[in-house]
């Protein structure tokens, strides 16, 4: 139970997972008819299904999961109506409350971010785990030892990475609705610009609304040589979050300046040797992850309404803390709710090219943006700190580099990015 409870502490980064989903106002429409039982949660022990709102007519309705161990009804109540329950799984609930007041309750009761799902202007999820099975395919073979890959990781800089996470942490918030956190896509989107070499017109920055935040996603792009639509994706949240005071400072440099601080350093050492890929890679800095995915979410969906072809997508997101004990001769990937074979393919460049041990372990609570691509079909993994070595600091103002911060731990993800990369997006010889 002890365990239990300190391991479901960890994982915060879903308190309020907005999905979109749009409830009929016409009471002579079926409801059923339109959506046709598309799947809208994934719960433990049982998924939720359109159909199941059929005649449920109300704009405010979330899905709220249910600790295993305590009964959270009673409370629930003093901020929604329940409408439907499946015991220790979920409930689905309409708001009489405050949402923040919801999101903190379950927060609170389940040691860890609800996760609290708003079902609003939906867009539908994968109806089974197809993308966690799927065949990765990198364009070199995960055996082979690539000279490109050998070079380029020697270049990487355990103190640009640290320099990086001090500008982000220097911002003092990137909570997404704060007039701070709404510039933080251009600040990064700047760090980016500043390290193209002039006459590199392969490289695009964009920046993309986000419908349910103001703060937008940063896309950083390097077109492919040979099969420009094919796309590699290295993901990172670019915001921040102090529970119980968004007015506060919120520093959030393992939580996740480090990711986003690993990406930039892997975009350094491409731009500064030349490397032109030949499938395109996406750097995404995703918007409002600690409100729940929000960004993340919004660009997977734009991307499988338009057929976009992914080829797989890594999240960094959490590589500044190697715990009280020496971590540097391991790496940690998350097991569930990731595609095996991506998993196994960056284990197998995590020992090759950095000789360190391996080890795969479970998300109890809580998940990161590579959730989002891997619920809508996408090839996804998640490399991370060993979850049994936790950085207690998150989401609190003591997540500073000063207080947890290890950036040679930063730099064994800089160089797996820079391995993943070379094989699944190919470098021009």
């Amino acid at each position: 139970m002890k365990k239990l409870a300190l391991l479901s502490f960890l994982f915060c980064d879903l308190c309020l997972a907005e999905g979109t989903f749009g409830i009929s106002k016409h009471p002579k429409q079926s409801f059923a008819a339109q959506v046709d039982g598309e799947l809208i949660y994934k719960g433990r022990t049982s998924n939720l299904v359109a159909d199941s709102l059929s005649k449920i007519d109300g704009k405010k309705l979330f899905v709220v999961r249910l600790p295993l161990f305590i009964d959270i009804k009673p409370d629930l109540e003093k901020f929604a109506k329940i409408l439907l329950v499946e015991e220790n799984d979920y409930a689905l609930v309409e708001l009489t409350g405050k949402e923040q007041d919801l999101a903190e309750l379950a927060h609170n009761k389940n040691g860890a971010c609800g996760p609290i799902v708003k079902l609003g202007n939906w867009s539908p999820l994968v109806k089974d785990d197809s993308g966690l099975s799927k065949v990765s395919k990198p364009m070199n073979s995960p055996d082979k030892k690539l000279k490109d890959v050998v070079s380029l990781i020697s270049k990487v800089e355990s103190t640009k990475i640290y320099n990086s996470i001090l500008f982000m942490e220097n911002m003092g918030s990137r909570y997404h609705k704060s007039e701070q956190g709404k510039l933080v896509p251009k600040s990064i989107g700047e760090k980016y610009r500043a390290l193209i070499p002039s006459g590199r017109k392969d490289v695009e920055i964009k920046f993309v609304d986000v419908k349910r935040s103001p703060q937008d996603n940063l896309v950083v792009r390097i077109v492919g040589s040979e099969t420009p639509d094919e796309i590699v994706v290295l993901g990172s949240h670019i915001d921040s979050i102090v529970q119980w005071g968004r007015g506060q400072q919120a520093p959030g440099a393992d939580d996740d300046a480090s990711g986003t601080a690993t990406n930039l350093e892997i975009f350094r050492i491409l731009m500064e040797n030349g490397i032109t890929p030949k499938k395109t890679i996406e750097f995404h800095g995703y918007a409002a992850e600690e409100a729940g995915l929000v960004g993340s979410a919004d660009l997977a969906n734009q991307y499988l309404k338009l057929g976009v072809d992914v080829v797989s997508m890594v999240q960094m997101d959490m590589n500044l803390y190697s715990g009280r004990q020496n971590s540097l001769d391991t790496m940690w990937f998350v097991s569930n709710g990731t595609n095996d074979s991506l998993t196994e393919n960056l284990k197998e460049f995590a020992r090759s090219y950095l000789g360190v041990k391996t080890v795969s372990a479970r998300l109890t609570a809580g998940t990161s943006d590579h959730q989002s691509w891997a619920q809508r079909g996408f090839v996804a993994a998640f490399p991370f700190e060993n979850p049994n070595e936790y950085n207690r600091k998150i989401h609190t103002k003591n997540d500073r580099a000063a207080v947890v911060g290890n950036a040679d731990f930063s730099a064994l993800y800089a160089k797996l990015g820079l391995a993943y990369l070379g094989h699944y997006a190919g470098f021009v010889n």
